[in-house]
């Protein structure tokens, strides 16, 4: 039975329910899922799995759960119920509906947790070796298995909404859904995979892809290759949310990050392409590698429209949607504390998304800046468990956390755009003029010059910090790759290790005056003629589809005309006119 039956409507029959209140559709996919899962059948499944899941949950569960697995052995003659392999499978599929349609209760997301600990297990004892899921379902078992591990520490912080018989629960069992277990779990498929040796080799195997070999190579198998690749991704995300971002950059070491490589697999699933570069964008931000920040994310902006068309009916359409509106946000929080051009179409879109934002921050108001980095932001956790005793809602303690953090940068840096606007107007000025200029003291004005000079120091990364914008092995090769993509050279680094000035002007202080060097930002309008160059192809492709509709259909088979040639000429010229 193909797949695509089981969202046609046959008078009513879809809705008749099978054995044990299961809906016979229902049991029938569930039939066609285990059997395309056991035979390898990966188009097959990609199907069920992307299409016809999200179809049925809609139609039949769309309020509530779908059927729990002792529910789907009774109705399914095929299954065993010690079956481990399908099971576990189905169960995540199970847990992560559920928990995209409601709040899951305690009880389920203990069962959640222990049915991952289930399920990688299978992956790190070779339990999977002959199966083939396809990369978007693997893809989401990261994403849903880091996305639980947020729910579970924003639910254990609001000690108020809790039963005392769950609090005591909760305090004795901080193992379940801990940060170090999720760390844990994440190093190992790493590991077990071998897909960083893969990559390293672009693309070999550095063994053989014989399962009776001594010299075995689990990244000969693609389901392997795919769930290290994402685990990857998923330990960028999780040291991200605790704050770490340093780390957070440096697990993305072997990662070739260039489109069309055979090692970059985050091109295969869109939602995992974009959660990469908002994620790396938003630690180059925290860290004040502006510069960086503002190319990743312009360059998945970039890429991001012109993907959003394919996925209109695709279930990551709204995450997608929302993930591109947080990125463009976050570029203008990058350009109003390091003001740097851009491409025009960019600024299109920051303007849209973002335009009354980026004026009221480039005015300096810290409440714009608040707002901003609070929409922006992941949803940080806490990897450590509450103090059981305190009570209370410290769900938002990690976020105002980083969030002052992040401010008491901005407030040293809310008197650098005015001074860098003075200093563009001069070669040479004197200390005590510029002073005056700024209504500040001589002493005040040097702290302000030191602090631009350092603010913008940071605003590139240096090789001596480990990965940063697409790591292949260094810093500087990292961001090399992602400034050809956009066209621009790749930043140096001091022979000191030192990360270099990106400001847009030069200066120093000699004495009593500060000599200014200027810096000609080279604008570039590659993609922006690019861009009314498609507009116009569009325009004219539309042009000729009227004309062609004015001038009626082709002549009869009889050789007659269809129509009136003074008629067809008059349509065609409206048409051209039009």
């Amino acid at each position: 039975m193909s797949p695509a039956l089981l969202l046609g409507d046959d008078d009513g029959a879809d809705d008749a329910e099978g054995f044990s209140n299961v809906p016979s559709k229902v049991v029938m996919y569930v039939t066609m899922l285990r059997t395309a899962v056991l035979a390898g059948k990966v188009d097959d499944v990609h199907s069920l799995y992307e299409q016809t899941f999200r179809a049925l949950s809609d139609r039949y569960f769309s309020g509530g759960s779908w059927p729990e697995w002792p529910l789907i052995v009774e109705a399914v003659d095929s299954i065993e119920s010690e079956e481990d392999t399908f099971g576990v499978l189905y169960k995540e599929l199970y847990y992560r509906h559920l928990y995209g349609s409601g709040s899951p209760t305690l009880s389920q997301q203990v069962h959640s947790w222990n049915n991952y600990c289930d399920l990688f297990g299978l992956f790190l004892h070779d339990g999977l070796v002959e199966v083939s899921l396809p990369p978007s379902w693997l893809w989401d078992m990261i994403d849903e298995f880091v996305y639980q591990t947020e729910a579970w520490c924003a639910f254990r912080t609001k000690l108020s909404k809790l039963a005392p018989e769950e609090v005591e629960y909760l305090r004795n069992n901080e193992d379940v859904w801990s940060v170090n277990a999720v760390l844990r779990y994440l190093h190992a498929l790493v590991s077990k995979s071998n897909v960083c040796p893969w990559m390293l080799n672009g693309g070999l195997p550095s063994g053989s892809a014989d399962a009776a070999a001594e010299d075995f190579d689990l990244s000969t198998r693609p389901t392997y290759r795919y769930i290290g690749y994402y685990s990857i991704v998923g330990l960028l995300r999780v040291h991200t949310l605790v704050g770490d971002y340093r780390l957070a950059l440096m697990v993305l070491q072997p990662l070739h990050l260039v489109d069309g490589s055979v090692t970059s697999l985050y091109t295969h699933v869109t939602a995992c392409h974009i959660s990469l570069f908002y994620y790396m964008g938003f630690c180059q931000c925290m860290l004040r590698r502006y510069e960086d920040a503002v190319r990743i994310l312009s360059t998945t902006l970039s890429r991001v429209g012109r993907l959003k068309q394919f996925h209109t009916r695709s279930y990551q359409y709204e995450q997608i949607n929302k993930r591109h509106d947080q990125m463009a946000a976050l570029l203008a929080l990058c350009l109003a504390l390091h003001p740097q051009h851009v491409d025009e179409s960019l600024m299109v879109i920051v303007r849209e998304k973002a335009g009354e934002r980026l004026a009221r921050m480039r005015v300096g108001e810290v409440a714009a800046y608040e707002d901003t980095f609070g929409y922006t932001s992941p949803k940080f956790i806490s990897p450590a468990p509450p103090v059981w005793d305190a009570g209370g809602d410290m769900s938002a303690a990690a976020l105002s956390q980083q969030s002052a953090i992040f401010l008491r940068d901005v407030r040293q840096q809310l008197q650098l755009p005015e001074l860098r606007s003075y200093l563009k107007l001069y070669t040479t000025i004197g200390l005590d003029k510029l002073a005056r200029f700024m209504n500040a003291d001589e002493s005040a004005l040097r702290a302000h010059l030191l602090g631009l000079k350092h603010k913008a120091g940071g605003s590139r990364s240096a090789a001596a910090d480990g990965p940063t914008v697409a790591a292949v092995t260094t810093a500087a090769a990292s961001t090399a790759a992602v400034g050809a993509a956009v066209g621009a050279e790749a930043p140096a680094v001091a022979d000191n290790g030192a990360p270099p000035s990106a400001a847009d002007l030069a200066f120093y202080v000699d004495g009593n005056d500060v000599h200014v060097s200027g810096t000609i930002v080279e604008t570039r309008y590659g993609e922006y003629f690019m861009e009314q160059v498609g507009k116009s192809a569009e325009l004219l492709a539309a042009v000729q589809r009227r004309a062609a509709a004015a001038l009626g259909p082709p002549a009869s088979a009889s050789g007659a005309p269809s129509g009136g040639a003074p008629g067809r000429l008059a349509a065609a010229r409206a048409a051209r006119a039009a």
